[in-house]
């Protein structure tokens, strides 16, 4: 029996690694902390509106921008060939039952 890929897997599984990696970013700053290191803080983020995206970033350290950007376009790349695919292959469907 074969079985139909679930998009929602991948949704949750999205939702583990976003939360794993909120997780470790708070414990490498508080294990930081306790050795005496400096931490320089900042922000950066990339909001994705059709298939243009608008980064943006605040602190110290500009190379996190930049990295942002290039995941950024990485990001629609891959959304771009999963939607052609993913109509590709519902035409595809499409054909075969109006025949």
């Amino acid at each position: 029996m074969e079985r139909e890929f679930s998009w929602f897997i991948i949704g949750y599984v999205l939702i583990f690694i976003g939360i794993l990696i909120i997780f470790s970013a708070v414990m490498y700053g508080i294990m930081s902390g306790l050795s005496g290191s400096n931490i320089h803080g900042g922000a950066a983020g990339c909001i994705v509106i059709f298939f243009i995206p608008i980064c943006f970033g605040v602190g110290t350290d500009t190379n996190s921008l930049y990295i942002l950007f290039i995941l950024g376009y990485v990001v629609i790349v891959i959304l771009l060939v999963f939607t052609i695919l993913f109509i590709k292959r519902a035409m595809k469907k499409d054909s075969l039952t109006a025949s």
